[in-house]
């Protein structure tokens, strides 16, 4: 099997997933070392490509290299509205698509959907103490990002509430707010990489979201930097106010992306499976835009 890996920064991650797995890797970077320096460049088929560039890029370059690729994995946030989305899977019927939902192939996630099922109030938290990617990069410039915060963390707790309840379509927006609390010259240093003093920030750096329906309550809420101890990276289940089960979540581990690609290459002439897939995608797409 062949995968194609299109941005060389998390795709170093998937780099290792595709090694271990024991594909071929191709790999295509602008800037960093890579197989082809250009999406223009590459040529072949591949099995499974992943999209692992800058938001604003995502769309076009999946239209790019739809029709010779079986598997189009997009990075989230996906791209930019729901409807492009759409016409992305119908205009390239014959390649499935994906947004990556990793944390949906973690192993605890049966434990979890079981504890979920006696709670009335689910708390989704990925509160980072000082982790804003990039300060003044695209990251931060919301033309480039499609937002902030929302764009870039709420996407995996929206995985998560689609793990935890089973008719996820059937719930409400009943509450939703984006701040940007800081500007760059507020950020003296960021765990998560350099500040470009001479850039752009103009985005959300935190965001909440609650989702309702007339047994539960799931409220996701999403931080680049705060003010707290350390991360806060977690799932609180509550039953009649009543903490009943906390689950850290830290980052996600490698198992839980090789479970992901190998779910996708063993469905890939499963309609079924990729009719959820767009379902879920879609929902997604949908609540950030709500928001």
């Amino acid at each position: 099997m062949k995968a194609l890996i299109i941005g060389m920064g998390i795709g170093e991650l998937y780099r290792s997933v595709y090694t271990n797995l024991g594909w071929d890797i191709v790999t295509c970077d602008t800037v960093k070392p890579a197989d082809f320096s250009s999406v223009e460049e590459i040529t072949g088929e591949y099995d499974i490509a992943h999209v692992c560039t800058p938001n604003f890029t995502h769309e076009n370059i999946a239209r790019s290299i739809a029709e010779f690729c079986k598997i189009v994995f997009v990075e989230k946030p996906g791209v930019e509205n729901k409807l492009l989305w759409q016409s992305l899977v119908d205009t390239f019927p014959n390649t499935r698509f994906a947004m990556v939902k990793n944390n949906q192939f973690r192993s605890n996630t049966s434990k979890l959907h079981k504890i979920a099922q006696g709670s009335d109030f689910i708390e989704l938290c990925w509160l980072n103490k000082n982790r804003v990617p990039h300060p003044g990069s695209w990251f931060t410039t919301k033309k480039l990002a499609y937002g902030g915060v929302s764009r870039d963390l709420l996407p995996h707790l929206l995985s998560w509430v689609q793990v935890l309840h089973p008719f996820y379509t059937g719930m409400t927006l009943s509450h939703s707010e984006t701040h940007q609390n800081y500007t760059l010259e507020d950020l003296e240093n960021t765990e998560y990489g350099e500040i470009n003093m001479d850039g752009t920030y103009d985005v959300d750096d935190s965001a909440r979201i609650v989702l309702k329906d007339g047994h539960r309550v799931f409220s996701c809420e999403a931080a680049w930097k705060c003010d707290t101890i350390k991360d806060n990276v977690a799932l609180y289940f509550y039953n009649n106010t009543k903490l009943i089960h906390k689950e850290e979540l830290g980052l996600c581990p490698e198992e839980a992306y090789k479970e992901m690609v190998d779910s996708a290459w063993k469905n890939v002439y499963n309609d079924a499976y990729w009719k959820k897939q767009l379902m879920h995608d879609i929902w997604i797409h949908q609540q950030l835009q709500d928001m």
